[in-house]
């Protein structure tokens, strides 16, 4: 008869040295014969046990001590009995056999007959797996859903979910496939197995790390027993609460702990073992904080909230209050330095532990590789990001979806082809600036324009492209999508049906062709010279996972069929499934992991982030799959149990206190304020707590205010140095520090590197921000022509302009056909359609089908010029294109008309120029969309109109502070600046400079508009050339954005463009001043990051290059301007007249 022995205590006790003193004992008199010591932990335990027993001083060696996990239990015991013969399934695997399943016996489900298999497979396979682990029979199945069945509404609806889940549980236990065995069916083989394992007769078992168990645990921990001589369990509990009695209170944590323990009493006694008095750990002091009476007494609150405390004095806890993530963990790294530099202690014997690493992996990767900390992340790996997987996906999603762009960018930047990253960017480039997808892939690319028209080449760029190149490099990486396509014999057709071996040899084929297990070595290598080891095993793990899902894809589907897409479905959801883990190197590191998965050992030091509400605890989540009240009502002991608010708190609290007691020496606790979202986060319930210990605690907000107080918020280096002395300088302190600083930063200027970087760091925080080029390089940069629209970028930021057109950085030119972007086809339709009517007669002009036949000619003649272009490669785009023929017809039908009203012609259409700009060496050029002309009188008047596809208004201020000036400055082109184009029309007066629509207003955000507003025009308008623009008995003005009253006078002049001749001119001499302003500054090397605001926008949200300027609106300064109204900028005007 065996016997069993309970080892009890609270954290820090000792209950894991007694089992591996224990142990120790039992080998030291015999370290070759005798019984066994089997160590029982968690599977993520395993590592860090075996670890802990090797490296224990008493034990130099042994043979007959095994750490096991109830996995590898159940797996030695198959090992001696059954020869692995046959394959594990993997979890994609059982993955796909149960949807197969519920496809298979779909019609005979009752609650989920409805459900499509792919969205419930997965919490099915789930829910299945709970009643297993819970040994829950068929049989006990069936008859709680018969007694179901005479219940209400809800028990019979509780009774069909029973139905399904005993229809699915015969169906898989019944399955035979060839090869592949299901894990879930270990623990109950073990329980058969049991009676016949030698080794584990008259064995000591030590079960550690548990504070639960499954049903189907349970059962084999007690078959486990029966043979044993001796099992020792521990349990993570306040002895004084063993025998608590009434309802859970929120602080007492060790319910659950009592549940386990009352079970595995009822086991034994059930089971004819001995019970001995249990073993009483008691006193933490004396143990894990000796010497550390702040974490004896935390642990202590922890256990019983009503205990009286008082702030100590603390060194070894410290909680701090964090911005955000991003400075919690450079928080965390600088004072992990702090500690293995001061205390001289491992890095090993640090441990970081969170709630949800994914919240956390990205900062930490970050910081701790800046700062050198060595780290293992225990985290499992999704197989779906291994550039295999990435190279499988992308290339049978290229196929099937016959090769759109998207799949075919995954395939080549799975980083397993041949081409460089440097090649696969460039073809990235030119895809997505011409649009190229679909068949376009396998046909020769030619230089085509990167928008829609001939007009609009960048002809620097293509100077710079290698198309022959390019097209020989389409080519080898199209090649083996190509091959794949043929061996998969896949034709395109959707529902056609193929073998799914032929499918899954054709993609291994793929794989050879391309080399991929080539490149992998090739990759491990270098990271192997790198020291990166972790790396290394994960992507060998990932290449080998994906061998083995190949061959059990090829077992699970044998002779069957499926559609290439559906195979592509089933490997995707196969790779989301499949993880790896790794377990870390011998080399001293920092352990960071989740509360929850990973187990963390007896460390000196812990620093738990994160300490908020959501996170510790978490709230409690419903499961509908089977309801908590669902669950409740089957009242299954063994079966899982979402609990009830105090029951949840209560386990929460228990992983609390787990993650603050691991360390024996130091812990450090952060809390942030905000999210990655910049949502307010709130503390954690618990730390007020620990807050009666260490007192109420601030956030670290700066740099400067924790190296001023001893504790520097980043490794202290020259770099964190520097940007604290010229943090704390800008600010300005007032505290008695001064010398400090100063101090601090003439020790700086003593270095060269020092001095470097204070000078660097001067310029960011003093609002410096404003480097000038030479006057020779801002020449030789830009030379002498600029445009309008450079103007406007300089107004708009100095840097910006810079950036643009000096540095000519560009944004990646993406091909998207959407109205916006059709602005230059329509520029060229317009051109078009403007020459014929000049040809044509008036009358012919008039007649109603004019101006519906001129578009379409000329669209159709535009198309001609461009055979096979992706703008009429889809329907949609074909869409697109039919309803810009409708839209610039009723555009020209009312052009037509408001010129045919008015004393004004079309003079000049699509008009390039370059004009001087006397006494400066500049020339400024640009493109007059259209320039009318006509005499009234004595007097020439001109109009320029500017086409637009939204509906653009002309802003008095921008134009003011020079952010808006190109529809002036063409004006002023037009009539005052010296140049051959528009000689021949002076003398001449300005009666109007207009954005013209070629949209109608209702399609570009307006609504309930009258025909004549549809395409008004709007900018400025000459008040005394108003006869000249409109018949007064024909038309009010609102074709140009006014409106006569009565008294045949303008109304609402305010909010129009209307102006008089003199503040037309006045206007204009604004405009020269600005244009010579800005040719002045850009000659004089002026590139500071100064951009424009007014009241709550500015040029920065917008701007392409705000993520290198480095602007900081908490430092750097905008050149604001107040919004004024249009008589406030004519009256400035006369001011700086």
């Amino acid at each position: 008869m065996g016997r069993m022995q309970f080892v009890l205590g609270r954290a820090g006790t000792g209950k894991t040295r007694f089992c591996i003193e224990a142990v120790s004992r039992g080998l030291r008199g015999s370290p070759l014969s005798g019984p066994w010591q089997i160590v029982l932990v968690p599977e993520q335990a395993t590592y860090q046990m075996e670890r802990t027993l090797a490296t224990f001083d008493e034990v130099p060696g042994f043979i007959r001590a095994r750490v096991v996990s109830f996995v590898s239990l159940a797996r030695e015991a198959r090992a001696d009995f059954a020869p692995a013969t046959r394959r594990v399934m993997l979890e994609s695997s059982r993955l796909m056999v149960m949807r197969q399943l519920i496809s298979r016996v779909h019609g005979r489900l009752r609650y989920w007959r409805n459900v499509p298999p792919e969205e419930i497979s997965s919490s099915l396979l789930r829910l299945m797996g709970e009643m297993v682990q819970a040994d829950l029979t068929v049989d006990a199945l069936t008859e709680t859903a018969e007694a179901l069945r005479s219940g209400g509404t809800d028990e019979r609806l509780l009774a069909d979910k029973l139905h399904d889940i005993v229809v699915l549980l015969e169906e898989y236990r019944e399955l035979s496939l060839v090869d592949l065995e299901d894990p879930a069916k270990y623990l109950e083989e073990y329980r058969r197995l049991v009676t016949q394992l030698d080794w584990l007769e008259g064995a000591s078992v030590y079960v550690d790390g548990f504070s639960g168990f499954t049903g189907q645990e349970y059962s084999a921990l007690a078959a486990t027993m029966e043979r044993a001589a001796a099992t020792y369990i521990t349990l993570a509990i306040d002895p004084e609460k063993l025998e608590a009695r009434g309802g859970l209170l929120e602080w007492d944590m060790f319910s659950s702990v009592r549940t386990t323990y009352g079970r595995l009493l009822e086991i034994a006694r059930t089971h004819g073992l001995k019970v001995d008095d249990p073993v009483i750990l008691t006193d933490p002091r004396s143990k894990r904080f000796a010497g550390r009476p702040t974490l004896a007494a935390l642990e202590d609150l922890l256990i019983d909230p009503t205990r009286p405390a008082r702030p100590m004095v603390v060194e070894d806890l410290e909680v701090v209050r964090a911005a955000d993530r991003a400075q919690e963990v450079r928080l965390a790294a600088a004072r992990i330095l702090d500690l293995v530099r001061e205390r001289g202690w491992r890095f090993e014997e640090v441990s970081v532990v969170v709630r949800e690493l994914a919240d956390y992996e990205s900062y930490i990767r970050d910081v701790f590789g800046e700062y050198e900390i060595p780290y293992f992340l225990d985290v499992r790996r999704p197989v779906s990001r291994s550039p295999v997987a990435r190279l499988i996906l992308g290339a049978l999603g290229a196929v099937v979806s016959g090769y759109r762009t998207a799949s075919v960018l995954r395939y080549l930047k799975s980083g397993l082809t041949a081409a460089s990253v440097d090649q696969i960017a460039q073809i990235e480039n030119y895809v997505l600036a011409h649009g190229i997808d679909g068949l376009r892939w396998h046909k020769p690319w030619r230089a085509k324009p990167l928008l829609v028209g001939p007009d609009d080449v960048d002809y620097e760029a293509a100077a710079l492209l290698d198309l022959e190149g390019l097209n020989r490099q389409r080519e080898a990486l199209i090649g083996p999508l190509q091959r794949l396509e043929e061996r998969l014999g896949y034709d395109g057709d959707d529902g056609k049906k193929y073998d799914v071996g032929t499918l899954l040899t054709a993609l291994v084929e793929f794989i050879r062709d391309v080399g991929a297990d080539r490149q992998l070595t090739a990759l491990c290598t270098d990271l192997s010279n790198d020291g990166n080891e972790v790396s290394i095993q994960v992507h060998r793990q990932m290449w080998d996972r994906l061998k083995e899902m190949f061959i059990q894809l090829n077992l699970s589907f044998s002779g069957e069929e499926l559609a290439a897409r559906d195979l592509l479905r089933i490997i995707e959801d196969s790779f989301n499934e499949l993880t790896v883990g790794v377990v870390p190197s011998l080399m001293d590191q920092v352990l960071i992991g989740s509360i929850e998965r990973t187990r963390h050992p007896s460390v000196k030091a812990t620093f738990v982030l994160g300490f908020n509400e959501g996170q510790f605890p978490t709230t409690a989540q419903e499961d509908y799959m089977l309801t908590e009240a669902e669950r409740a009502r089957l009242d299954w002991p063994d079966l899982a149990r979402p609990a009830n608010v105090e029951e949840h708190y209560a386990k929460e609290q228990y992983l609390a206190y787990i993650a603050l007691t691991r360390a024996s020496d130091f812990l450090w606790i952060s809390v942030i304020e905000h999210d990655v979202r910049g949502r307010a986060q709130y503390p954690s319930r618990y730390l007020e707590r620990i807050e009666r210990l260490t007192g109420p605690t601030r956030v670290q907000r700066t740099g400067a205010d924790m190296l001023a107080s001893g504790r520097a918020g980043t490794p202290v280096t020259l770099r964190s140095l520097a940007s604290a002395v010229v943090e704390a300088l800008d600010v300005g302190v007032h505290d008695g520090r001064e010398d400090f600083w100063l101090t601090l930063a003439a020790g700086l200027l003593e270095r060269e590197a020092g001095r470097a970087l204070l000078s660097r760091y001067i310029g960011v925080y003093m609002g410096e921000n404003k480097p000038t080029l030479s006057a020779e390089l801002a020449a030789a940069v830009y030379g002498s022509r600029m445009t309008f629209l450079q103007i406007e970028s300089f107004y708009q930021c100095p840097f910006q302009h810079f950036s643009q057109h000096g540095l000519k950085v560009r944004s990646r030119p993406m091909f998207r056909l959407e109205p916006v972007d059709l602005g230059q086809f329509r520029h060229a339709v317009m051109k078009a359609v403007w020459d014929q009517a000049r040809q044509a007669d008036p009358a012919e002009r008039e007649r109603p089908q004019f101006a519906e036949e001129a578009v379409n000619e000329a669209i159709d003649q535009r198309l001609a010029q461009m055979p096979g272009h992706v703008i009429v490669s889809t329907a949609r785009n074909r869409f697109i294109l039919q309803r810009m023929r409708e839209e610039l017809t009723w555009a020209f039908r009312w052009q037509l008309r408001n010129a045919a009203m008015g004393k004004l012609f079309p003079k000049l259409l699509e008009q390039d120029f370059l004009v001087e700009l006397a006494g400066s060496g500049m020339q400024l050029s640009g493109r007059v969309d259209r320039l009318d002309e006509g005499t009234a009188g004595d007097t020439r008047w001109v109009m320029v109109l500017d086409y637009k596809s939204g509906n653009t208004r002309l802003d008095f201020t921008d134009w003011y502070a020079g952010v808006q000036i190109q529809l002036p400055g063409y004006m002023l082109a037009v009539v005052r600046l010296d140049g051959p184009e528009f000689a021949v029309l002076r003398p001449a007066a300005p009666a109007a400079a207009v954005y013209v629509p070629l949209r109608p207003a209702e399609l570009t955000g307006a609504d309930g508009l009258e025909l004549a507003e549809l395409f008004a025009a709007s900018g400025l308008v000459n008040q005394d050339a108003i006869d000249v623009l409109i018949d007064r008995e024909r038309s009010v003005g609102r074709e140009y954005g006014f409106t006569l009253g009565k008294n045949g006078q303008p109304t609402y002049v305010e909010r129009s463009g209307l102006v008089n001749s003199a503040e037309f001119e006045a206007i204009l001499r604004h405009t020269e001043k600005l244009v010579r302003d800005a040719a002045t500054q850009i000659a004089a090397g002026n590139v500071k990051v100064e951009p424009y605001r007014k009241r709550r926008t500015s040029a920065c949200p917008n701007c392409d290059y705000y993520s290198v300027c480095r602007f900081d609106p908490q430092v750097n300064r905008y050149r604001h301007f107040a919004a004024m109204k249009k008589s406030e900028v004519l009256e400035a005007l006369d001011g700086d007249d």
